[in-house]
């Protein structure tokens, strides 16, 4: 079995849970799963006064951003590794009411280059998408898995494959709610 970068396997190994969160933090998701064999569990935060939120749904397109992290991802090497998912309705073919898992991002060295990335759009691996549950009071849920190639930002700050790098394997199961304030 392929080993990952150290960091990030040290990463995955200390979740940081509800209950250790930063003052004003709350816990509104959660996937447990595997990443390149390594059980992981992230979750997604909100903080209620700030309106901050680790989930949004923006209901014109019926599209979910789902960003979950090492505890509150506020861009420190600590909140690493971080998942970041989207899941819409398919925007080209006929069928514009069943959503799909359209893109996952994963980042582990930093928050601006994924290190891993699968697209739907641009064929970039493989993502596949089940038992999908939303409701209109902001839940969602769903299980996936996706093959993603390593990625790296090219001379025109473009996100592309690295080929030099070993693709990994991600599944798993994301659970949360939307925050009232990203429903309206």
């Amino acid at each position: 079995m392929r080993m990952i970068a150290p960091l990030v396997a040290l990463t995955l190994a200390l979740p940081v849970f509800a209950d250790e969160l930063p003052q004003g933090y709350v816990e509104i998701g959660r996937f447990t799963g595997t990443i390149d064999g390594t059980d992981t569990t992230l979750i997604a935060t909100a903080h209620p006064e700030g309106e901050n939120s680790d989930l949004e749904y923006l209901g014109m397109f019926d599209q979910y951003t789902i960003k979950t992290a090492n505890g509150v991802g506020d861009y420190s090497p600590e909140s690493l590794p971080w998942l970041e998912m989207t899941v819409q309705p398919d925007a080209v073919g006929e069928d514009t009411k069943t959503l799909r898992l359209d893109s996952l991002q994963l980042f582990t060295k930093d928050f601006f280059v994924p290190a891993y990335l699968a697209e739907l759009q641009t064929g970039y691996g493989t993502l596949a998408l089940e038992n999908l549950e939303t409701r209109k009071d902001g839940y969602i849920s769903f299980d996936f898995s996706a093959d993603m190639p390593g990625a790296k930002m090219n001379e025109l700050i473009e996100t592309v494959p690295d080929n030099s790098v070993p693709p990994i394997h991600i599944e798993g199961h994301f659970e949360g709610t939307v925050p009232e304030w990203e429903l309206e």
